[in-house]
């Protein structure tokens, strides 16, 4: 799960968010810093070389014509999806997908994707599974789960999908935690996880 405040995940089915989109050419703009910095990440908490993906890492009917950074930063979004979200479901996936990217438009956190998803505060990291010492095996090749996160992912990255009911979430955990956080918010349950905003004097502070 992802949070200031780490917590343990949960991955299962979930139900539907309405989700808008923006203009490729807008968001490809917008973010050509963000995913350039992916390839290689210098941030406050943490200093990361990301490696440039193998096209056989990805699906190539969803990322042919991509060039190798953006893929790159898809991949990091996609691994998220999956350990995240992996039995979600689509929305469930997009959901954390949403966060990743509010976070990559705060001031509060690192404003890559790769660089997102993979900061740690304190030597915990925001995304539990990026500190588990063994993760559940991935068959890319074979693997449906794989192919929705990274259709997801490129949703998200590429194309600019967004969920309006989470544009401000920020944090969330799952539904079988009961957290003790201060200056949030819940704003959407999606499937198994609880989704937080900061609060308004929360904001302010920052």
């Amino acid at each position: 799960c992802s949070s200031d405040l780490q917590t343990s995940h949960q991955k299962e089915t979930s139900t539907y968010i309405g989700t808008i989109a923006k203009p490729v050419e807008t968001v490809l703009q917008k973010k050509l810093e963000s995913i350039k910095a992916d390839a290689s990440i210098s941030t406050k908490n943490h200093t990361q070389t990301i490696r440039m993906v193998n096209a056989m890492d990805l699906p190539l009917d969803i990322v042919g014509g991509l060039t190798q950074e953006v893929m790159s930063t898809v991949n990091c979004m996609a691994l998220n999806n999956f350990y995240e979200a992996g039995n979600q479901g689509v929305s469930g996936m997009q959901a954390v997908s949403q966060v990743v990217i509010n976070r990559t438009e705060s001031n509060m956190f690192p404003k890559s994707v790769c660089a997102v998803v993979a900061q740690k505060v304190k030597s915990t990291c925001q995304f539990s599974w990026k500190c588990q010492k063994k993760l559940p095996p991935l068959d890319k090749e074979k693997d449906v789960r794989w192919k929705r996160a990274v259709m997801v992912a490129k949703q998200f990255v590429v194309d600019g999908k967004r969920m309006k009911s989470l544009n401000n979430a920020l944090f969330y955990h799952a539904n079988y935690v009961i957290p003790n956080w201060k200056g949030v918010k819940k704003v959407a349950v999606v499937g198994d996880h609880v989704f937080y905003t900061k609060t308004k004097q929360q904001s302010e502070k920052s």
